[in-house]
């Protein structure tokens, strides 16, 4: 096996179809595992004029079907999500005499540590399930991304899971599901239309494998733009008298995410006035109603974030249903969402991270209390702080605009203030990278996402992004084992 922090492709089968004209041909390929697998599909043979192809998969419950055709779309990949061990059977329909090969790969392939390390195994003795605890981990990308983005967390999620003593007995099974419901340009509608579509994507897949009688504990994660349409979509989720009474929240999880907007600060310089006034008619112009809503343009007085932070709102109730709360951003060179934006709060004091080292660490964190863990296991050589913004020294209005300490992003005073009301855990997390080339990839190294910057990025770095990752599902993962224990002491 490869390096943990390379994608790996294990091959599992090949088969090679004659479909005859008129007729269907069924292939299955077993998938011994849950985790992503990815099918291609291609017609073999310049005189095979095309096919349709139904793939079944997790028992049926789930299906893709794609077009082949002899002249624009011979190849076609498709990435499936196993949620446990199951037939793939193909469904092969040609109207002429067609020569379809196939080929299964099973993708993320890892070895991880066990996160028995850190969970307190005394609770783990004194509390043993006796019926089948059920979890959701839901992923929700960015803007301009798709479901794959996210696929190195949720398998490295996944792989914590099945190697936890914990969870690894047969009383535990884990469902993941990748938003694939607004990848691309549809991120360009705003976040109210993203988050219905998210919305209605989570009730198909609870229709789809959990009972009515079933208590799900799931956690939320998402990367930038995909925590903005998470917390305006968990609202949904509460209002909705069935995903209520299956769905127990546990864990909220933003990366990189903008909460108090994408919005430039004027500055004092004319190149300041230029980079606003380029960027407000980028998001204005070029990024649809998200761009509005990102840079409180859609409402001059009351933008859709201010309305998500309002604590009235059924956005903030929803927040406060969740055990746990936890913003995690860069400190430095995340030039999409800058740290004060990701972290709330309109200071930001950690200092510039080493050159060269190519080191991921954790620069500090704040809010997490005594949960039957020792987190700090989890942060080395850091200690916890306790959380304060200085900028509450000051007399602001509801829509007075206020800059953070770097300069980096303007938001309204009252976004932050309601915000900053709810209990938050902070991770600041810092990337110490060789050259300064690399920074156009900080932004996407927290759910290392940085297949598109390998010619840029050392692997050094690559392994630094990967160790991102396990810290942060570790920390969502000790979220659901914590839950658990409290499952069964109420029971």
């Amino acid at each position: 096996m490869t390096d943990h922090h390379k994608l790996t492709h294990e091959h599992i089968r090949t088969a090679e179809e004659k479909i005859p004209a008129g007729c269907s041909i069924r292939t299955t390929f077993d998938a011994e595992e849950s985790g992503i697998y990815r099918l291609n599909a291609e017609i073999n043979g310049w005189f095979s004029s095309g096919a349709e192809v139904s793939i079944s998969f997790n028992g049926n419950k789930e299906r893709i079907d794609i077009t082949l055709n002899a002249i624009s779309a011979r190849l076609h990949q498709v990435d499936l999500f196993i949620q446990y061990k199951t037939s793939i059977e193909l469904t092969t329909t040609a109207d002429y005499e067609t020569y379809i090969g196939f080929s299964l790969f099973r993708i993320y392939q890892r070895e991880v540590k066990s996160l028995d390390d850190v969970l307190n195994r005394t609770t783990l003795d004194q509390h043993q399930a006796e019926t089948k605890q059920k979890h959701l981990l839901i992923f929700c990308h960015g803007n301009h991304r798709t479901a794959e983005d996210m696929f190195e967390m949720g398998e490295t999620c996944r792989s914590f899971f099945d190697n936890c003593s914990f969870f690894k007995n047969e009383n535990h099974q884990l469902y993941v599901l990748y938003s694939r419901s607004n990848q691309n340009y549809l991120t360009h509608d705003g976040i109210q239309t993203c988050s219905q579509r998210l919305f209605q994507e989570i009730i198909n897949f609870a229709s789809t494998f959990f009972l009515p009688t079933d208590k799900v504990l799931f956690s939320v994660v998402g990367h930038s733009l995909g925590g903005l349409i998470a917390r305006h979509c968990i609202a949904s989720i509460f209002e909705d008298p069935l995903m209520s009474q299956i769905l127990v929240p546990v864990g909220l999880l933003t990366i990189s995410t903008p909460h108090l907007g994408a919005r430039k600060p004027s500055g004092l310089t004319v190149g300041d006035t230029v980079l606003k006034h380029g960027a407000d008619a980028y998001m204005y112009y070029l990024l649809g109603q998200t761009g509005k809503e990102l840079s409180l343009y859609d409402d001059i007085e009351n933008p859709l974030l201010l309305k998500m932070s309002e604590p009235d709102s059924s956005f903030v109730k929803a927040l406060n249903r969740f055990r746990t709360r936890t913003v995690t951003g860069a400190t430095h060179y995340d030039y999409i969402v800058p740290h004060a934006s990701a972290l709330i709060t309109s200071s930001t004091s950690s200092p510039v991270p080493d050159v060269g080292t190519e080191k991921f660490s954790v620069s500090e964190f704040s809010g997490f209390g005594d949960e039957g863990h020792d987190h700090s296991l989890l942060f080395t050589d850091v200690k916890q702080v306790v959380f304060q913004d200085p900028i509450h020294e000051g007399k602001y209005e509801k829509s007075d605009y206020i800059s953070d300490s770097l300069g980096q992003n303007e938001t309204m005073y009252h976004i932050l203030y309601n915000l900053q009301q709810v209990t938050w855990r902070r991770i600041s997390l810092q990337f110490a990278l060789e050259f300064s080339s690399q920074h156009i990839a900080v932004h996407d190294m927290a759910i290392n996402k940085t297949k598109w910057f390998k010619e840029i990025i050392a692997p050094r770095t690559l392994k630094a992004s990967s160790s991102c990752v396990n810290l942060l599902s570790k920390v969502m993962l000790i979220d659901h084992h914590s839950a658990c224990v409290d499952l069964r002491r109420k029971v």
